[in-house]
Parts: structure tokens; C-alpha cells; sequence
């Protein structure tokens, strides 16, 4: 069933009341559709229609078209950023996410690709690699995704497929698969015939209150609190939905926002810092090919990539392996190589940002739109020395090994002796609009503020199911281990009932 807050005249109560409808939300209520457990959903929207911005086809600048989203809906996420953010994209806040039934999901690039053993081991993760792949596996099985191309496993006899010839031991490839999946459009009729899941629009999450439980300075969550976000409404007008239990699907920002404006009494003094954001170097160097690559263009050396079957395609990228972080320091990355007719070929990076406690999302409590009463968020973040050790050792070495490998020859990179956040064109640093980290995971309250099963320490009914609970970024892109995260949630409160 769909509800409008527009029309509401009372408070409404379900078993789980989930914040938010993008890919963590909608995969999340996935498992509910069919009723089977008796419990009833409400996702809460603050987006006022079903109808997705776009239909979400193979538009390679899909994902960057923000410019007509600004309704009075998209303006909620205004505030200020700071640190590297504010000069490489000073519209971060408003242009690398979308509020709308399907969330950022309806325009995202499409990148699946899950995290390496290593980078949960190295990041300290209080899940492990054999509890993800289960659930990467199940999330694939959901969506028909094909496991060997983001999972990086079974690539021997699949079509297409050839591992770069590389020199070294520093580094090896892997696939990373474009799969265009368009939550909204996937999601709506199965939501507006559902008994079990209803979807609530035109609610903009304010606070979830909470209340102490028992002597044990447990807190539980009671009610969420929301005011309608439509046009035709001078005056904001407070309703609530009391539940059970509450997971906050909001998006890493969105998430810590609430969080903050709620303060449920969190036992950690974590929430908001260590906030992370993968940078992406475009055109971090440039090179000839050599006529040893020819075979390996179609993967490896074109402007696009390469088309595996009807909906989906792979590009090859190269990644670091244990050796080489361990000698090297610093985070982990990928690069892609570019490339095409008349173009000379350039190293692309996707690099990860190491948690610093400097790194913030904090209040900026200044009231982000007419009639709310929500606060807008400050997102502070510095590229850190090692950061950029971390860019400059990639490209380097990389270079050097392609060259050493006779794949490319005249290898120029980007000029290091200039602060990576201040390069002009051709290169570039931008952010990959990934925030995480800012409501990190750890068993321990004083290193975390959800534990390993995504519940806020301190909380007995209050989890979050979003980029925000990630230790650590990695390279790969995160909406697969968000979507796998989530489907692990799903089955844990249906275990408990």
C-alpha cells in the first residue's frame, strides 16, 4: 500500500519502520514481501511520488545530472562542506545523492563489485570475508546478477574474460561489472500490491525518540518523528510512527544526521567522524600503447566497456595485492586504463581514503528549508599525507609496471610536485559520492556506534543498514556490500521475529 503524509491525520504503528527507499531499503524490504513472518514494513520516503527521476537506461552521464532535481525535496540534504570536498565539488551535499522513491539508485552508474578478503582484514571488520560472500552470494541470487564478474571468482572458462599480462607480483586484475538496476522501477508495483510492506511519501525523518529500557542505561527507540515535505504545505506538521524496531536506510549522511538530531543516549562518542570518501583520479597519467596490448584492448584499453551479455558489461581493472600494501602502506585502489581511436591511453584511479577522526559530518544547525525543523549537516574532509601517498605510489608504480610488462611506452603522470586537490585539467581529483564511515561498525561502543549485526550500541531496537556503519571503504564500489549488509539484517530480525 502507498501512503501520502500529505494526507495523514493520525500517528501509524508497524512492526519495523524502515528510513528510507534506495537500494539498502528496498533490499532490505525485499524480504518481507511475501508476508511469510506476519511482521508489517513501513518504509518512510521523503521523495512524494512513485515516479523515478529517470528510467535509469545505459546514459553514461546519468549519474551526473542533478541540475533538475532541485525541488524543495532535494534541498533538504543543503549544508556546507569543507576540506578537499569543497573545492573539487562544492555541491556535494545536493549533487551525489537523490531523495526519491529508489533513492540514488535510480541514477547511479550501475558498479558492482565486492570487497577483497583483505580489505575487511586489514580494516579490522567485525564481520568476515566468509560471512560476506554468503550474503554477496544471496544478494547476486536475488537480482540475477552473475557472481563470477563481482565476485571475482570462477573467471577461468568465462567468455570474454583475460588476465593482463603483468610483470610484477604488486598487482593483479580482476573484473568490475556494470549492471544497470533501477530500484525504483524494479521495486513499485511489487510494493503497491504488497500486504506485508507499505511505503509512506512525502515524509522527511525529523528525530527518532527514544526511552530508557531496564537499569542497564539501555535506550529503546519509540517513535519516529516526521513532517510532511510537499509544496502545497506552508507549515511543516509533525506525525509519528511508533514500531518495534527501526533500521535507519538513510545514506551514510542522512543516517548521522538523524542520528545526531535524535541523540538516543549512544554509548559511543564515534558517531559522525572517521567519514570517508573514495577520491577518483581521472587521467592520473598518459601513455602509448604497444602493439603486444591489441589483444587486450577490448577489456582493458577502450573509452567503454565490454558488453558480456544483454545487460551486462566488464571492464578489467588492476589492483594491488597483499605485497604490495604491505611494502607500500597506505590504502588500496583500482585503476582502470583508458583509451580508444585518437586518444592517447590514461590511467584512471578509484583510491581509498584511510578513517581519520578529523573527518566529519557534524550539525551546521541552520535550518536547511522553510516549515522543518531538520538542521543541515557540515561534511568536513582532508586528504590526509598519506592519501596522497597513497595516489602518487599507485601511479608510479603502476606506470613502471605497464612499461616493464611492454604493454605501454612514454609514460607521463600527473605533476606530483602539486597538491593533487589543486591539478587542472587534463587531471583531476573528484569524489566518487561513497560517503561511509561515519556510524562505523565495531563490537566495541568505544570504537563503533553499531556493533557487528548493524544494532546501535546502547540501543535494544535501533540499527542501521547504510555506507555509514563501513570501518573502511576499500576500492570497490559499495552499493553491493550495502545490499549484502542488508540482506544479513533482513534475515536476523526475521530470526528474532
Amino acid at each position: 500500500m502507498i501512503i501520502s503524509a500529505a494526507a495523514l491525520t493520525g500517528s501509524l504503528k508497524y512492526d519495523i519502520c524502515v528510513i528510507g527507499s534506495g537500494p539498502a531499503a528496498l533490499t532490505f524490504a525485499s524480504q518481507f514481501l511475501k508476508g511469510e513472518n506476519n511482521l508489517r514494513v513501513l518504509l518512510v520516503e521523503s521523495g512524494e511520488t512513485l515516479d523515478t527521476a529517470y528510467i535509469n537506461e545505459h546514459d553514461e552521464s546519468l549519474s551526473r545530472r542533478y541540475s533538475d532535481l532541485q525541488t524543495c525535496t532535494q534541498a533538504l540534504y543543503g549544508g556546507r562542506v569543507s576540506g578537499w570536498l569543497e573545492t573539487s565539488k562544492p555541491n556535494y551535499l545536493t549533487e551525489s545523492r537523490l531523495r526519491a522513491f529508489g533513492g540514488t539508485g535510480n541514477v547511479w552508474s550501475g558498479w558492482l563489485c565486492a570487497m577483497e578478503r583483505l580489505d575487511l582484514e586489514r580494516g579490522k571488520w567485525p564481520i568476515s570475508y566468509a560471512q560476506m560472500q554468503v550474503f554477496y552470494k544471496k544478494v547476486c541470487a536475488y537480482y540475477q546478477i552473475p557472481t563470477r564478474w563481482c565476485l571475482d571468482e570462477g573467471l577461468d572458462d568465462a567468455p570474454g574474460w583475460q588476465a593482463l599480462p603483468l610483470c610484477s607480483q604488486a598487482f593483479r586484475t580482476r573484473p568490475l561489472l556494470a549492471r544497470r538496476i533501477n530500484f525504483g522501477q524494479l521495486f513499485k508495483q511489487r510494493l503497491i500490491s504488497s500486504r506485508s510492506v507499505d511505503v509512506l511519501l512525502g515524509a522527511n525523518a525529523v528525530r527518532i525518540d527514544t526511552v530508557a529500557c531496564g537499569t542497564d542505561q539501555t535506550r529503546s527507540a519509540r517513535q519516529l518523528v516526521f513532517t510532511s515535505v510537499s509544496a502545497s504545505r506552508p507549515h511543516a506538521i509533525e506525525h509519528t510512527v511508533s514500531a518495534s524496531t527501526f533500521v535507519i536506510a538513510a545514506g551514510c549522511i542522512e543516517s548521522t544526521r538523524l542520528l545526531e538530531a535524535s541523540r538516543p543516549g549512544l554509548a559511543s562518542g564515534e558517531l559522525g567522524h572517521y567519514f570517508q570518501e573514495h577520491f577518483y583520479i581521472w587521467n592520473a597519467g598518459t601513455y602509448n600503447l604497444t602493439q603486444r596490448c591489441v589483444p587486450y584492448r577490448p577489456l582493458y584499453f577502450q573509452e567503454k566497456t565490454l558488453n558480456v551479455s544483454e545487460n551486462d558489461s566488464i571492464v578489467g581493472m588492476i589492483v594491488p595485492t597483499a605485497r604490495y600494501l604491505i611494502q607500500a602502506g597506505g590504502g588500496t585502489f583500482r585503476a582502470i586504463l583508458g583509451g580508444g581511436p585518437g586518444i592517447p591511453g590514461t590511467l584512471n584511479l578509484c583510491c581509498e581514503q584511510l578513517p581519520a577522526q578529523s573527518n566529519r559530518i557534524v550539525p551546521d544547525h541552520v535550518a536547511a528549508g522553510a516549515g522543518t525543523t531538520q538542521a543541515s549537516v557540515h561534511a568536513h574532509n582532508e586528504l590526509s599525507a598519506v592519501d596522497t601517498k597513497t595516489i602518487e605510489n599507485a601511479v608510479m608504480t603502476l606506470g613502471e609496471t605497464l612499461q616493464s610488462s611492454g604493454l605501454i611506452t612514454h609514460f607521463k603522470p600527473a605533476p606530483f610536485c602539486v597538491d593533487p586537490t589543486q591539478w587542472q585539467a587534463p587531471h583531476r581529483l573528484a569524489p566518487g559520492n561513497h560517503p561511509s564511515g561515519t556510524t562505523r561498525m565495531s563490537n566495541d561502543p568505544n570504537q563503533g556506534v553499531v556493533d557487528s549485526d548493524c544494532k546501535v550500541h546502547g540501543m535494544d531496537n535501533l540499527y542501521i543498514a547504510s555506507t555509514s556503519v563501513f570501518p573502511t571503504a576499500g576500492y570497490a564500489n559499495p552499493t553491493l556490500t550495502l545490499m549484502a549488509l542488508a540482506f544479513r539484517l533482513a534475515e536476523k530480525l526475521q530470526e528474532n521475529g
